[in-house]
């Protein structure tokens, strides 16, 4: 029976995110239209906090000692699934515009939206993950955002890339790394 009520509430939920989400997005796109998108960032947060909240995901953010939101940053996120925007947008303190594949710039009205709300194309990789991932995802009971220590970049030449990019995969393995291992079961590893 409980496995029952769990795949009811689970499609209720799913009902009431699609129809919050149809009715919410018409209403970005028209002030995005007439407005800059940076004037109306609040109505965009509590999209992203609602179907957070529909989801029925909790988000935690955990910002580092050195995580200043004051700046501008670069975010460098494992993202997996698609929810994961909306669960950083609820996160990250700042304005957040994201990379975006290249190919979704050619998409009708959506890829001029994401370039009016300030998405920047790369070229792709890749081709997108099966959904069924994301299923798998959504079962978790909490999603929790590292926002680590703002890494300072003044003065560093080409030469140091590499060792910035070795820097960065290190410091945002490490928690996820650490998860991993504490959500293994007894006896395992």
């Amino acid at each position: 029976m409980t496995r029952v009520w769990e795949v009811l509430r689970s499609l209720f939920l799913w009902a009431i995110s699609w129809l919050h989400f149809l009715i919410a997005v018409p209403v970005l796109i028209a002030l995005a239209v007439v407005l800059d998108p940076k004037k109306h960032d609040w109505l965009q947060r509590g999209l992203c906090r609602r179907i957070a909240f529909l989801s029925g995901a909790k988000v935690v953010a955990r910002k580092a000692r050195g995580f200043d939101e004051t700046r501008t940053c670069i975010f460098m996120a494992n993202h997996v699934n698609l929810l994961d925007p909306f669960m950083l947008y609820c996160a990250i303190p700042q304005l957040v515009r994201g990379w975006e594949l290249e190919s979704h710039f050619r998409i009708p009205i959506y890829g001029w939206l994401m370039k009016r709300f300030g998405n920047v194309p790369v070229p792709d990789v890749r081709k997108p993950k099966e959904l069924k991932r994301l299923w798998r995802m959504t079962q978790a009971t909490t999603i929790t955002v590292y926002l680590h220590g703002t890494i300072e970049t003044k003065g560093l030449h080409k030469e140091d890339v590499p060792a910035l990019k070795e820097r960065v995969k290190q410091i945002i393995a490490r928690p996820v790394e650490a998860s991993l291992e504490s959500s293994e079961p007894e006896g395992s590893g």
